[in-house]
């Protein structure tokens, strides 16, 4: 228990391994719904959505679905409607969609984010590393939870440990959703 304890320490390394053990301790909560974020997630043709890290297999859809898509990346933006992280203090307050990734938990950036969110009608924590644990949750705006479930530890070790990410984990896991 002392590791998960880790999830709290300002340095990211130990926060990210904080947050795994959390995530390998936490049993499935009931009500998870099976599949994709953009399955369960309900965009409007007027909504203007904020997207937290730059999630590649969302983009083209929620371009499609959205009125406007901006995306906040700490890296130089590399594409139209692509800003600097810190254009999120401006940009956030005006979305009624914000998807963040799980990776603002290890960075201590989540907070900062979800105070931008007050006019948001659904409010995403993405990414493998999101802990499907509502009750994290429950004195934020946070509206879902969207993660993985590992369902062949041994080929996501392997992918892992030969520098590949999610998208090489395939059916090696499960993508979830759970409405907080």
């Amino acid at each position: 228990m002392e590791l998960a304890s880790w999830v709290r320490r300002p340095d990211p390394v130990p926060a990210a391994i904080g947050l795994a053990v959390v995530n390998a301790l936490v049993e499935e909560p009931r009500g998870v719904l099976e599949g994709d974020l953009l399955a369960t997630l309900r965009i409007r043709p007027e909504d203007e959505v904020g997207m937290v890290g730059h999630f590649g297999p969302l983009v083209r859809e929620l371009r499609r679905r959205a009125g406007a898509l901006h995306i906040f990346e700490r890296h130089r933006p590399t594409e139209p409607g692509v800003f600097a992280d810190q254009a999120a203090v401006e940009l956030l307050p005006k979305c009624q969609v914000v998807i963040i990734s799980a990776t603002t938990l290890i960075n201590g950036t989540l907070e900062g984010l979800l105070q931008q969110t007050n006019g948001a009608r659904e409010v995403v924590i993405l990414g493998p590393s999101t802990p499907l644990v509502p009750e994290c949750f429950a004195s934020r705006p946070v509206t879902l939870l969207s993660g993985v479930r590992i369902t062949d530890p041994e080929r996501v070790l392997r992918v892992v440990s030969e520098g590949g990410g999610t998208r090489e984990f395939g059916d090696a896991v499960r993508k979830v959703t759970l409405k907080t």
